[in-house]
């Protein structure tokens, strides 16, 4: 086999390769709303442009929901209920999502989300 056959297939291998991990990356976002390397970064920014969550440090519930956005949590409107009680009056539980003049509780996928506000 040449050279040129050679680097062929390895680029085509390396193409498949990529493709399956940009694949694989969708599938896992996709069924446990969890982001995988951001791939839902302007699905997160307008979540958070939609949505308010509502929750304290100390909830293991809350800090799972946080967890779901990994490093792009930074762009989900939060409000930390043991910091700003006054914003949080008449919640029944946390975490709470609040999205237009309904207020969602329980955690929330992002796929769920997506669905709620519109993104």
């Amino acid at each position: 086999m040449d050279t040129k056959r050679k680097v062929l297939i390895n680029l085509l291998i390396l193409a498949i390769l990529i493709f399956s991990f940009y694949i694989a990356t969708k599938f896992i976002s996709k069924t446990t709303g969890m982001v995988v390397f951001g791939s839902d970064s302007d699905t997160i920014r307008c979540i958070g442009e939609n949505a308010v969550l509502y929750g304290i440090e100390g909830c293991s519930y809350c800090q799972i929901q946080k967890k779901e956005f990994g490093s792009s949590f930074e762009d989900i409107n939060y409000v930390d209920c043991e910091k700003d009680i006054e914003l949080c009056e008449g919640l029944k539980e946390i975490p709470a999502w609040k999205i237009g003049d309904e207020v969602y509780y329980g955690m929330k996928s992002i796929e769920e989300l997506k669905v709620l506000t519109g993104c």
